[in-house]
């Protein structure tokens, strides 16, 4: 859909758009809005309904835990035996809700999180690299854009600034606004699902959010333009055979931002137990396997709030 509207306001401005050019830049202009709505709509009902409820059962468990296994009074809450006795006895179906959530499990939690990060940090990648191409792009001596007819493809080789910046606001702008909302909000969710089963099936529900656009791509246009903007293409850099240092430093980039980013969010941003100590680990570990960001767990679970 986001392509479409380049393309169809590359066309709008040109002659080989023809008559029928702004009225196919409107219509999937509309699709893109719909998609956009569509998915917000979907995300924020989802958080309403669903994710906020959790997340209030969530707090108020964790702060009925720390009551029973720390103290009411307590100031420094400090993971001791006497912590893991009063678990014990703790109400068990309180207990066994508590431990349903994803924190409680900080390594598998983590991996998720991590996945999720890698799929929304692929469509900004794609958004900025494709933004990065477009402002390249050279003026054209007249008129707003140039496009060359190339054994059966439309290369479009110049661009004015006015149409960059009219492209940069309605189409890259909102796509990369909507990546980090969808990641952030999603990540929300995830971290408010109890059990692990659900947390498998919301992880497939937020892929399926995500790829609405493609699949209202799919559904609403014709094959005609489909076919056409196959053949609608930016002129890229030429491909080198050498090996170069730069394929290494943009993977290895990539993968540690979204390392990064996400035990970020994991340690800092999470919202489904603010407070949260990384004291339920051990406890609802029914096995002795080891985590990821075992030191986070440590420091955090032997330390202070």
């Amino acid at each position: 859909i986001y392509d479409l509207t380049i393309q169809y306001s590359c066309l709008a401005c040109h002659r080989l758009g023809g008559n029928m050019s702004m009225l196919n830049l409107v219509t999937f202009l509309a699709l893109q809005i719909g998609n956009v709505c569509l998915q917000m709509f979907l995300l924020f009902e989802i958080e309403k309904l669903i994710a906020i409820p959790a997340m209030d059962h969530a707090q108020h468990l964790y702060g009925s835990f720390t009551e029973q296994c720390y103290g009411e009074d307590a100031i420094e809450f400090v993971y001791s035996e006497d912590v893991k006795a009063n678990f014990e006895t703790w109400d068990s179906s309180a207990r066994s809700e508590l431990c349903q959530f994803p924190l409680t499990i900080p390594s598998f939690f983590f991996l998720i999180i991590l996945i999720w990060t890698f799929f929304l940090g692929h469509e900004l990648k794609q958004t900025i690299y494709f933004f990065w191409h477009t402002m390249r792009l050279h003026s054209p001596a007249k008129g707003m854009v140039s496009i060359l007819d190339h054994d059966g493809s439309f290369v479009i080789t110049h661009m004015s600034p006015s149409l960059k910046v009219a492209i940069s606001i309605i189409v890259f702008l909102p796509k990369s606004i909507i990546a980090v909302v969808l990641w952030y909000v999603g990540a929300r969710w995830l971290t408010a699902t109890p059990g692990i089963d659900n947390l498998m099936l919301n992880s497939l529900a937020l892929t399926f959010i995500c790829e609405l656009d493609e699949l209202i791509f799919r559904t609403c246009t014709s094959e005609t333009i489909k076919a056409c903007l196959e053949q609608t293409k930016l002129p890229l850099p030429a491909f080198k055979y050498t090996p170069s240092i730069w394929g290494p430093v943009e993977a290895a980039s990539t993968f540690l931002g979204c390392f990064g980013l996400a035990w970020l969010y994991l340690t800092h941003f999470q919202t489904a137990i603010p407070d949260y100590r990384w004291d339920l680990s051990e406890l609802c570990s029914t096995s002795g396997a080891g985590s990821l960001i075992s030191g986070l767990t440590v420091s955090h679970a032997h330390g202070h709030r």
